[in-house]
């Protein structure tokens, strides 16, 4: 009985349509590229001249299909380039020949090779007359990337997105590699797939971009991801037009979400509520988990703390928002933390502004392609609470630094002198003198001071009197022993460090 039904659910799969990623440098022609095999003009919309969003389209060629995901170049997009090489069967890196490799090239590099899977170079802008072909391979094979003829297998195409020149032999070459993977699916299962995008419709609802990987897809099913659940209402293959249904490979609009679900999100649809609930509870786990270790190591940091709340036009652009705070937070790890407290779609509110009020670290909103609602603007000021705002990805980037910059000169500067506690001579409740050595700055005496113990302040007080080898002073400097009488009702130890301030 088992081999029949092992043979059934073989006979089941059929040849599926490969999923293309497209991924590369900002500014090397990927779009474009798209825009050659689409016929379509989707690059003169774009913000800055930089592809903002997650996008997938569906081709035919020579009566075969291929779905390409177009992920955006900037560094910022990390997070949506990974899920899109997630989703994909194959990748295309496009390179421009009159450039050759870049730092977002070789990240890419990295993504698709942690994907594992196959890839082929697409060597763009040769048409151009500053183009050098042989120096840009002999670039990509330094850095890892061998290609057929240069030691290695990868197969490389020459293509001018410009003057769509190439563009045919480009996609015979992902027909016969997608073949040699012999890709399959079941028509017969419940759809599976990812999500590429979402974004919130203001006249339909909830919206979301999914590729099928596998099953068939129809409208009124219901629908799961493990952050969101919804009816299928509406169904639009890629270019907007109504469906009833689309099977694997396939990418689809989706209205119909209770709330909008997160790029990256593996969905599934059932005609079972039950599973679909199970569905969600077995991925929240997973994601918990990773969540409360995440928590823990933060919490066990000693380092100054800024509390983000991201707004954004979209989820996708929502993703890359958090990614930069990523890489802020990767560059600075020694400096701050940083962490995201919340994200959300849409203007900054005034609830956001609440969140903001109340917590007791640095907060900072980070507002990307949205504005802030009435009045917010007002408050924000009055609040004295720091809001970032702008429709370009990278300028965000550089004011978040010059604001973490800003604020960290700003903490170095406030502390005159700091010593370290070496002896305890004599402690009541209120007064206590000790003695020390001063290894930063300067000591003044009748200064204000913080109490620092393994690097979080426990207290403050102010020196009463200073003295140095038993004479009394007014300073002390770097590198000097010290005796102070100190008005502090912290209970001071051995190895405390104290900072004095301009103000208490």
């Amino acid at each position: 009985m088992k081999n029949n039904q092992e043979k059934k659910i073989n006979n089941d799969l059929i040849a599926r349509p490969p999923i293309v990623v497209v991924l590369g440098h900002i500014d090397h022609g990927k779009t474009k590229l798209l825009d050659a095999i689409r016929e379509t003009e989707i690059v003169q919309q774009e913000i800055g001249g930089i592809t903002q969003s997650i996008g997938a389209y569906e081709v035919n060629f020579q009566g075969k299909k291929i779905t390409f995901i177009d992920t955006p170049g900037h560094e910022a997009f990390m997070t949506m380039r990974s899920y899109g090489a997630k989703v994909a069967d194959l990748a295309i890196l496009v390179v421009a020949g009159d450039e050759g490799p870049k730092e977002q090239t070789w990240e890419s590099v990295r993504i698709i090779k942690e994907a594992d899977i196959p890839f082929l170079v697409a060597l763009n802008k040769v048409d151009k007359p500053g183009c050098d072909v042989l120096k840009t391979k002999k670039q990509l094979a330094e850095g890892g990337v061998y290609l057929e003829g240069y030691g290695g297998d990868i197969p490389c195409l020459e293509v001018s997105a410009k003057e769509k020149k190439g563009i045919d032999d480009l996609l015979e070459l992902i027909i016969l590699m997608s073949e040699m993977l012999e890709l399959k699916a079941n028509p017969n299962n419940l759809a599976r797939g990812f999500v590429v995008d979402s974004f919130l419709d203001k006249k339909r609802g909830n919206s979301a971009s999914l590729v099928i990987k596998d099953g068939t897809l129809r409208q009124g099913e219901l629908i799961a991801t493990p952050s969101s659940f919804g009816k299928i209402r509406i169904l639009e293959d890629c270019w907007q037009k109504p469906i009833r249904e689309a099977s694997f490979s396939s990418p689809v609009l989706v209205v119909g979400f209770e709330n909008l679900p997160k790029i990256g999100e593996e969905f599934l649809v059932s005609q079972n509520k039950d599973d679909l609930l199970r569905f969600q509870e077995e991925k929240k786990e997973k994601e918990e988990e990773g969540e409360r270790k995440k928590i823990i190591e933060e919490k066990e940091t000693k380092l100054p703390f800024f509390k983000l709340i991201l707004k954004s036009d979209t989820f996708g652009s929502l993703e890359a928002l958090a990614r930069v705070v990523l890489d802020i937070k990767e560059k600075y790890k020694e400096k701050v933390v940083l962490e995201i407290i919340a994200k959300g779609i849409g203007e900054v509110s005034e609830s956001d502004l609440k969140m903001a009020t109340s917590l007791t670290a640095q907060p900072l909103i980070l507002a990307f392609k949205v504005g802030e609602g009435k009045n917010i603007g007002f408050l924000l000021e009055k609040e004295k609470i720091p809001l970032i705002k702008n429709d370009l990805i990278y300028k965000i980037k550089e004011d978040v630094e010059d604001f973490i910059k800003k604020s960290l000169a700003e903490k170095e500067k406030i502390y005159l002198g700091q010593l370290k506690v070496l002896e305890i001579f004599s402690s009541t409740k209120k007064k206590k003198l000790i003695g020390g050595e001063v290894f930063e700055g300067e000591i003044k005496n009748n200064s204000s001071f913080l109490i620092f113990r393994e690097e979080e302040e426990i207290g403050r007080g102010k020196i009463l009197s200073l003295k140095k080898e038993k004479m009394p002073v007014d300073s002390v400097s770097a590198g000097n022993l010290c005796g102070l009488l100190i008005e502090c009702h912290t209970e001071i130890q051995k190895g405390d460090i104290i900072k004095t301030i301009k103000r208490v």
